[in-house]
């Protein structure tokens, strides 16, 4: 698995920056170490949740629904 001079991992950029796709393509190709952990002890799971953070903190609407009539907090809990 490559990493960059912090030990930044593709997965752990794909998921800092929401993309989904690129996230679910190294996942299924085996080309992601899923738990890597860069020089200041993050992993992707962390750099996702930073998101996560951001846009709450931004007022983000947290009640709002998708078609499914979903929020994204009853979608994180169907995915659990």
């Amino acid at each position: 698995m490559d990493h960059d001079n912090c030990d930044y991992t593709a997965l752990q950029y794909a998921a800092r920056n929401g993309n989904v796709d690129i996230c679910k393509l190294l996942l299924s190709e085996g080309k992601a170490d899923i738990d890597a952990v860069t020089k200041g002890g993050a992993t992707a799971l962390h750099r996702a949740a930073m998101m996560v953070k951001l846009l709450i903190d931004s007022n983000a609407n947290v009640e709002l629904k998708d078609e499914d009539g979903q929020t994204a907090f009853v979608l994180r809990l169907v995915v659990i």
